[in-house]
């Protein structure tokens, strides 16, 4: 390891060097937060939030499953939310990627050819589970990590 990349790591606190989760007095993490009343989210319409500091895109799919996704396209950055959304997958408005409501998962790129060797099943959007309960749309606080743990409602 490189002496700066040492120092960078010996200021770090011993916690976050360890991976393990931070406790943050304004949010209860592994918990579910009600985002929107599920009534403000009906056929294909996108709606948008804000969780925990991070911009969420809402909605329902046409088989009635509610999903909740990053509203930030990961190439561009472009909100998700400025898209269309068919009823399975979420459009960017940028370049016309298309994503799996429920995954996240890149599942289209217009522009790519037979000779494009990309394999768009590995560009994900950020996608959290997701449930609708009590009227609400639930979206579910979780770490990523080796600290986390699958939470069900």
């Amino acid at each position: 390891m490189s002496e700066a990349a040492q120092t960078a790591g010996d200021a770090m606190p011993e916690s976050l060097q360890s991976g393990a989760p931070q406790n943050d007095a304004g949010f209860l993490w592994d918990f579910w937060y009600p985002t929107m009343r599920s009534d403000e989210i009906y056929g294909k319409h996108l709606a948008t939030a804000m969780l925990l500091e991070v911009p969420l895109v809402l909605g329902r799919t046409s088989e009635g499953k509610a999903f909740a996704m990053r509203d930030a396209r990961p190439h561009r950055g472009i909100p998700l939310s400025y898209g269309h959304f068919d009823g399975k997958n979420v459009q960017c408005s940028y370049h016309g990627w298309e994503f799996d409501a429920c995954n996240g998962q890149c599942v289209l790129i217009p522009s790519l050819t037979s000779q494009d060797k990309l394999k768009v099943e590995r560009i994900p959007a950020g996608h959290y589970p997701c449930e609708e309960r009590d009227g609400y749309h639930l979206i579910s606080s979780v770490i990523l990590g080796p600290y986390s743990r699958r939470i069900h409602l």
